[in-house]
């Protein structure tokens, strides 16, 4: 019986994935406020050490890695390390590869059902009038099951399992659904960047928490 074996589409597909997973939502949603809690600008300074020295030679690990495995039809990192080394102790090292892999997709799809939530609150009107620190306490409450914050019962949950499904759905399809979504979800998320950048340079203070008054006040 013969494997199929899963190939990316098309070189631009394949960056466009690769861009998306080194990217993330931490660099849209936790970059900026760590950036403005440690110095302003001068936080991209240890970033970017941190990146050069750590981000870019655990990429070309993970790369060859998988380049390797896939040569033999290994796809998991314990039939992966076994191949790599000799002695079977690599393979049972392997296994903490597909944990860890397991608790930050889990991790990133709670993230992914706070920004499906904040969307679909956003469409429907939730947060007109409010101030940030009223939309703040809204995500307070959000997942605390004995209060209800829009009537939805067990809101949070009902979000999680959507987004499990969502994400389930995708990487069923392959490589080829992951390059779909790839081609798709980044030029979004390069547009909503700059979109949020020069609202950003253009709103001023205005609506600012504490936090920024207090740095912008120590920058004049």
């Amino acid at each position: 019986m013969s494997t199929k074996s899963d190939s990316w589409g098309s070189r631009v597909g394949l960056i466009l994935a690769m861009a998306g997973n080194a990217v993330g939502l931490g660099n849209f949603l936790r970059f900026p406020v760590q950036a403005v809690q440690n110095g302003g600008g001068a936080f991209i300074i240890p970033y970017l050490v941190c990146f050069l020295v750590m981000g870019i030679p655990l990429l070309f690990i993970e790369w060859s890695s998988g380049r390797f495995g896939g040569r033999s039809g290994n796809h998991s990192t314990p039939y992966i390390l076994d191949s790599m080394a000799k002695g079977r102790v690599w393979k049972y090292i392997g296994v903490f590869g597909i944990f860890t892999n397991i608790a930050v997709a889990a991790y990133y799809c709670y993230i992914e059902s706070w920004t499906m939530s904040y969307v679909y609150h956003s469409i429907v009107g939730t947060f007109n009038g409010m101030s940030q620190a009223d939309v703040a306490g809204f995500f307070q409450s959000y997942t605390n099951i004995s209060e209800s914050t829009t009537g939805i019962p067990y809101e949070a949950v009902i979000f999680y399992i959507i987004c499990l499904l969502l994400n389930t759905f995708i990487l069923s399809k392959g490589l080829g659904g992951i390059e779909k979504v790839a081609k798709i979800g980044m030029p979004l998320l390069i547009l909503f960047g700059v979109i949020l950048a020069v609202r950003g340079l253009t709103l001023g203070t205005s609506g600012a928490s504490d936090i920024f008054q207090m740095q912008m006040h120590g920058m004049v």
